[in-house]
Parts: C-alpha cells; sequence; structure tokens
C-alpha cells in the first residue's frame, strides 16, 4: 500500500462523484419546484422544440374556440331578433284577420290598424338595433363574419356568418305600406304576412344551421385541444412519483459520497505516522 501528500487521487474521485450528485439533486430539486420536466433548453432539447410546438397549437385551438363561440353569439343576436320579429308578424296577420271580417266596421278597423301600424314600428326598430361588434345584422347592410375556427390560413379554417342579404326591415319585408283600415287592405295584409313568417323562418333556419357548424368546430377544438395538452404534458410536465425516487437516491449517495471523501482526506494520516 502505497502513500502520497502531493495528490489525492481518492479524494479528488471522490469529490467529482459527490458534485456530480449535487448537481443532480439541484437539478431534481429544480424539476419538482417548477412541475417542469425541461425547465431550461439543456435538458431536452429536441423535447423542447416539441412542446414548444404544442403550446402553439393548443393556445391557437383555445382562441380558435373563443372565435367559434363568439360566431356562434353573433348568430344567436340575429335568430333572437327575427324570433321577436316572427312573433310580431304572426300577432299583426292576427290582427289583419280580426279587420278582414265584416263583423268589424270602419270604427273597429281603425282601432285595429292603429295597433297594427305599432306593432309594424317595433319590428322596424328591432331591425335597425340588432347588430354585433358595431355591424348591422338584420338591415341588408352587407355585413358579413369571416370566423376563424381552425388554426391555419384556409377555407377549411374559417366558416361565414353571411348576412349579408338579410333584411327584416318594413321595406326589405314588404309591409312598409301595409294597413288593415279597410277590408281589402286587410286581405292583402293576411297574404303578405303569411309570406313574411314563412320567409323569417328560412332565415332563422339558415342561422341555425350555421350556428350548429361553429358548435361542431368548437367542439372538434376542444377535444383537439385536449389531446395536444396532453402530450405537451407528457413531454414537459415532471413525472412526480419518479423524480421523488431519484431524488431520495441521490440524497443517499450524496451522503455516501460525502462519507467517502472524508475517509479519502483521512488517508493522510497514515503518511504522518510513518514520518513521526
Amino acid at each position: 500500500m502505497s502513500f502520497r501528500v502531493n495528490t489525492n487521487v481518492t479524494a479528488q474521485v471522490a469529490h467529482r462523484h459527490l458534485l456530480k450528485l449535487t448537481e443532480a439533486h439541484a437539478d431534481s430539486t429544480q424539476k419538482q419546484s417548477s412541475g417542469s420536466r425541461i425547465y431550461q433548453a439543456a435538458n431536452d432539447p429536441a423535447g423542447l422544440a416539441i412542446s414548444q410546438k404544442l403550446s402553439a397549437q393548443t393556445r391557437s385551438h383555445a382562441q380558435a374556440i373563443r372565435n367559434a363561440n363568439d360566431g356562434v353569439s353573433a348568430l344567436q343576436v340575429a335568430e333572437g331578433a327575427l324570433n321577436e320579429i316572427s312573433a310580431i308578424a304572426i300577432r299583426l296577420k292576427e290582427l289583419a284577420m280580426q279587420s278582414a271580417t265584416d263583423t268589424v266596421g270602419p270604427l273597429e278597423r281603425a282601432v285595429i290598424d292603429r295597433e297594427y301600424q305599432i306593432m309594424k314600428r317595433e319590428i322596424e326598430a328591432i331591425a335597425h338595433k340588432t347588430e354585433y361588434s358595431g355591424k348591422k345584422l338584420l338591415t341588408n347592410s352587407g355585413n358579413k363574419f369571416d370566423i376563424q375556427v381552425g388554426i391555419n390560413n384556409g377555407n377549411t379554417d374559417q366558416v361565414l356568418v353571411d348576412v349579408a342579404k338579410i333584411d327584416a326591415t318594413l321595406k326589405g319585408l314588404g309591409l312598409d305600406k301595409s294597413t288593415v283600415i279597410s277590408k281589402e287592405g286587410s286581405q292583402m295584409a293576411i297574404t303578405n304576412l303569411s309570406g313574411v313568417i314563412q320567409r323569417i323562418s328560412g332565415l332563422r333556419s339558415k342561422l341555425g344551421s350555421t350556428t350548429n357548424r361553429l358548435g361542431k368546430a368548437a367542439g372538434n377544438s376542444t377535444i383537439t385541444r385536449e389531446n395536444l395538452s396532453d402530450g405537451n404534458s407528457r413531454i414537459k410536465d415532471t413525472d412526480y412519483a419518479e423524480e421523488t425516487a431519484r431524488k431520495a437516491k441521490i440524497e443517499i449517495l450524496q451522503g455516501s459520497a460525502t462519507e467517502m471523501l472524508n475517509q479519502a482526506n483521512n488517508n493522510n494520516n497514515g503518511v504522518m505516522k510513518l514520518l513521526f
């Protein structure tokens, strides 16, 4: 057995292992405290690149969901207003039928027509007040909404909400000159209002179909976002069960390495015994 003083190789080896274990312990602590397995690029360069791409896709899908829901909101505003206009049109037809019968006279028709004209003005008011994000929805204003429901730029990633040709004003519905002050006018109003009610139902059906499409697009993005989040979590997030076991192992080895370093440093005591 040899004893050397200038170079304690055993202590150097023990110290090297202790430094590695200290670095590993700090790495494990960082992963557990941050909750991220990749808290810096050096941990996993390839994994970081994949994780960043998945994060971008996840956030893009989240925005696509919000866009689709905003589109649904716009359609619901328009459809709700058309529902009210339809209810008024039904009431107008009821008044027209009441005025068309010979059991009422001129005085009664004048009273009926007064309500008829008031209800007509409400249709006009609803048509002009119905808007979303400052865009008129029911006045044949030429407004369209391109709803971005995909994460790329393509035809399949956008849904067109077209309200450009919807005209629920009195002129658009052909009711601007409608009156029930006379029997003949009432009979004509009955015919016109039957067509108006049917037309409004068709518009509501069209809006409902687009609403369903946006709902499906949002649902698809929701599922895709969940799957992307799960994949990103497997790559980036800390597995606490695994990391806790690793840290416990490191701490045991640290204790052992520290003890070995102490013993290596104490080996010089043998040299002192030879000299003195």
